[in-house]
């Protein structure tokens, strides 16, 4: 599989994170991507990365530290080893995979947390998105996917094809509904929109 390029990864690994913790909690605590850029070290920072190699990096340690106390820079440094070994603010203790290409067990998980996903994002249709369920331009082809992001729930809207996933972008709220996209949901293609069924992955505490 592709590299997801940027950090789009690692916010997609966190917002599953904060998700699962804020379920767990009934706390809200903004967490560090800034740790995985900096401590993945088998991601390549802001030139690209994958979100389970993050949520395995985490798990690992049983846990990641926050926002606030590891900000986010907008460049790979050097790794603050002590905040990813013992700072934690929320805890991980492991992470599953979703079942590939199948949108039912998807959704079975997206009803108990967040799960993050790889889809192609690359088509300028996608890049410009600012509401409405999309359908495309964009491959379903797994080898194709080039961007991470975090599905948080799902409708279904009444009328025919009306179905859709709720993922959270990492390209601030001033993109699509709100840093959001509506991704049609249960398309006749096994691997989903833009490939998204093909890879999620999700945090267990």
């Amino acid at each position: 599989m592709e590299i997801m390029a940027g950090s789009c990864w690692a916010f997609a690994a966190v917002a599953a994170m904060e998700g699962m913790n804020k379920i767990r909690t009934g706390e809200l605590v903004s967490l560090s991507e800034q740790v995985l850029v900096d401590c993945d070290s088998l991601s390549s920072g802001c030139d690209g990365g994958r979100s389970d190699t993050a949520l395995s990096l985490v798990a690992a340690r049983g846990g990641i530290t926050s926002e606030e106390r590891y900000p986010y820079s907008g460049f790979q440094g050097k790794c603050d080893v002590d905040k990813l070994l013992f700072d934690h603010q929320a805890s991980v203790k492991g992470f599953n995979a979703v079942p590939c290409n199948n949108e039912r067990q998807l959704a079975l998980a997206v009803a108990r947390q967040p799960v993050t996903v790889y889809i192609d994002a690359s088509g300028f249709e996608f890049q410009f998105y600012a509401g409405g369920i999309y359908r495309g331009p964009c491959s379903g082809n797994p080898a194709r996917v080039n961007h991470a992001v975090t599905i948080v729930g799902y409708c279904e809207d009444e009328g025919e094809g009306n179905k859709y996933w709720i993922a959270k972008n990492s390209w601030s709220n001033d993109w699509g509904d709100q840093g959001y996209i509506y991704l049609a949901k249960d398309v006749p293609w096994k691997t989903g929109t833009c490939a998204l069924a093909s890879s999620p992955f999700y945090p267990t505490a």
